[in-house]
């Protein structure tokens, strides 16, 4: 009596299963069957079937449609089970891989990839798989690229007008317009010269400058309201017009003074050229 209640136990138990895995696939079924009505209405109004047709040429349509969807269908396909399914909205809901034989479209695929941080999807032999970023780049979680280094070696700061890499030639190495600063405003100005750099930096070592009095910003050597013109603290080299152009070699540092006499009140301009580089400095005399 015992070995009969269990066999039919056991019966009950395979009949519930059996039932569960058919609840399964008509669960799938009315997915499938659900999303496919949507598709139908899609391309209904696509091709302009919903506007009004015979029963029987819409009918022959339905069928071509169904069809090109049943043909194109069998490109892209999964695994039919518990975890891959196209949801009641035409979604497709992937649990496990999805194998492609064709082009899975945008619209099949609506939703966010669950990933790590700062990791993108490679292809690799067929299967995308979760990588980092390497290499001369990082990358944010919004997607934002940074370049940290260029084959190993890092990129320096950079600044607007600043060259890529700490062995690459930076403003600070190259020479800029010189500084003249005049002194307080009188008949005799001293004014202090100073090389500096494309960055504003001073440059501490010899160079040739050319130094010259103008009456305009930019113009030409001139001594009009200039008595004198004398130049100290480092070596001069030749003189173009006397008390108002001179050629220089500054002092190791880069600087030199030049005192400019003039003869009554009024405004005239020291100009500077170091190099290619030329700098204009109004001079007031009181």
């Amino acid at each position: 009596m015992a070995k009969e209640k269990k066999e039919i136990k056991e019966d009950n138990t395979v009949y519930q299963k059996e039932n569960d895995e058919k609840e399964v696939r008509m669960n799938k079924l009315e997915n499938q069957v659900g999303a496919q009505g949507r598709i139908i209405d899609k391309l209904k109004a696509q091709f302009g079937l919903d506007k009004g047709y015979s029963r029987p040429a819409l009918l022959a349509s339905i069928a071509l449609i169904l069809g090109i969807v049943w043909v194109s269908g069998a490109a892209n396909w999964m695994a039919r089970d518990a975890s891959n399914y196209w949801d009641t909205l035409g979604n497709i809901v992937c649990g496990n891989d999805i194998t492609a034989g064709g082009t899975i479209s945008a619209e099949s695929l609506e939703g966010d990839i669950i990933l790590a941080d700062a990791k993108i999807i490679v292809g690799d032999t067929g299967t995308g798989t979760a990588v980092d970023v390497s290499g001369d780049l990082t990358m944010s979680n919004t997607g934002a690229f940074t370049v940290t280094e260029i084959n190993s070696i890092a990129v320096a700061t950079v600044t607007a007008g600043a060259a890529l890499g700490d062995t690459a030639v930076q403003p600070a190495d190259i020479w800029g317009a010189p500084t003249a600063t005049p002194s307080t405003n009188l008949l005799v100005n001293t004014v202090a010269i100073q090389a500096k750099n494309d960055a504003g930096g001073d440059m501490s070592e010899f160079r040739l400058i050319r130094v010259w009095t103008s009456e305009t910003s930019m113009g030409s050597a001139s001594t009009n309201n200039i008595e004198t013109l004398v130049l100290s603290t480092g070596t001069a080299v030749d003189t173009v017009t006397a008390h108002a152009d001179y050629r220089y070699v500054t002092a190791t540092t880069g600087s030199a003074v030049a005192t400019i006499t003039a003869t009554a009140a009024g405004t005239n301009y020291v100009m500077l050229s170091d190099g290619s580089s030329i700098s204009a400095t109004a001079i007031t005399f009181e």
